[in-house]
């Protein structure tokens, strides 16, 4: 393992945690339609930092905290640039494609898309790294698959919170897109250098 800092990772539990800990950052922060509308971009990018409960919060740090962790100490390169492309993809396809849905937050999608990042960079690893991301690329799949056909979270669901598998779909499909421009980039790379 290669000894790289966490600090992607770390700048988003901190400010998460922050944002969690008091409403009226959460209330300025939150995706909201209306108020995107109205003007508001940032919270395309901010909606992924708020939470609403405890439980929404605990599952999203530490799926996305434990990931990019490793992706970073890793040294996988890209990982902020992955995050700030997934938060704005993300955001985006919930204004085209869920105009009804008027609020969303959380950090599911991204920590679905940064399991796959992570994956797709383990493949090039040797064993037992290796067998480990072919499971994740053929688990993370499946179980959004199932979000999807369901509606619903193989996690949890409450009265007061509805996933929103979408935001898993584009968190992966941004991971894979990344991924491959970096993949080409580096090919290219490669052969300029002979």
């Amino acid at each position: 393992m290669r000894s790289h800092l966490p600090v992607v990772s770390s700048i988003i539990i901190v400010i998460s945690l922050f944002v969690y800990l008091f409403d009226s950052l959460s209330m300025m922060l939150v995706y909201e339609r209306d108020a995107i509308l109205d003007g508001e971009f940032w919270r395309v990018f901010s909606g992924h930092l708020v939470h609403f409960s405890g439980l929404h919060f605990s599952f999203n740090i530490i799926a996305l905290g434990v990931t990019g962790w490793i992706i970073e100490k890793r040294g996988y390169p890209g990982f902020g640039l992955l995050v700030l492309m997934m938060s704005f993809v993300i955001g985006v396809s919930m204004m085209a494609l869920k105009p009804n849905m008027q609020f969303y937050g959380g950090l599911s999608g991204i920590a679905h898309g940064a399991l796959v990042y992570l994956a797709l960079f383990g493949l090039r690893e040797s064993s037992p790294w290796n067998k480990m991301s072919w499971l994740i690329l053929l688990f993370v799949p499946t179980k959004v698959g199932i979000e999807m056909f369901t509606g619903g979270s193989l996690a949890y669901r409450t009265e007061t919170f509805v996933p929103v598998p979408l935001s898993h779909v584009m968190g992966i499909v941004v991971a894979f897109i990344q991924f491959f421009i970096l993949k080409t980039f580096e090919s290219k790379q490669t052969e300029d250098s002979r």
